[in-house]
């Protein structure tokens, strides 16, 4: 049992859904690429292929604009995570080291 913690599966962006979408879109990476452009986006195919093969992933705003290009739902491109992660419970009556309005831990 894990005291103070739950565990939860997270999420991971997937390189190879981006690249499955991409390819069904019938769009290169420089095609890809130039799309982004059009939307005042700019980035290198280069760095979309990085994304595909899960080197970096795409920055927030842009990840938007690929769901919009590609005509996919956010959740498509995440997959659980193989390994979950633990994640801190709230405390319960308060967060340790709390100041009170007398000055008081």
């Amino acid at each position: 049992m894990v005291s103070d913690q739950q565990i939860r599966p997270d999420y991971d962006f997937s390189g190879a859904r981006l690249q499955a979408a991409r390819k069904a879109a019938k769009l290169t990476l420089w095609r890809l690429s130039l799309r982004l452009a059009q939307l005042q986006d700019p980035y290198h195919s280069a760095t979309i292929r990085t994304w595909e093969m899960e080197i970096s992933e795409p920055r927030a705003g842009t990840f938007f604009r690929l769901c919009y290009l590609l005509k996919k739902p956010p959740e498509y491109f995440f997959i659980p995570s193989k390994e979950p992660r633990p994640v801190p419970l709230p405390n319960k009556g308060g967060r340790r080291g709390q100041v009170d309005s007398a000055g008081m831990r």
